[in-house]
């Protein structure tokens, strides 16, 4: 998952409460939530922001466009 991959949260079981209480203990420890704020906020401008996002979108789109069958062909 991204949280997994950038380290920067934890995920539970539904309906295993131990998994939950294992993730608080963890979030507990010192710097963990620090790390993994850090970590999210990396995650977020490496992959995520609008100067990442829109100039892909912009290509995809371009792509498609330069792609697709005119019409009437």
């Amino acid at each position: 998952t991204m949280i997994r991959k950038h380290d920067c949260g934890l995920g539970y079981e539904a309906r295993k409460p131990d998994t939950l209480v294992a993730d608080l203990r963890t979030m507990s420890a010192d710097g963990v939530r620090e790390r993994m704020a850090v970590n999210s906020l990396n995650a977020y401008r490496d992959n995520y922001s609008a100067e990442k996002v829109y100039p892909e979108m912009i290509d995809h789109v371009l792509k498609l466009a330069d792609t697709r069958v005119p019409v009437g062909a």
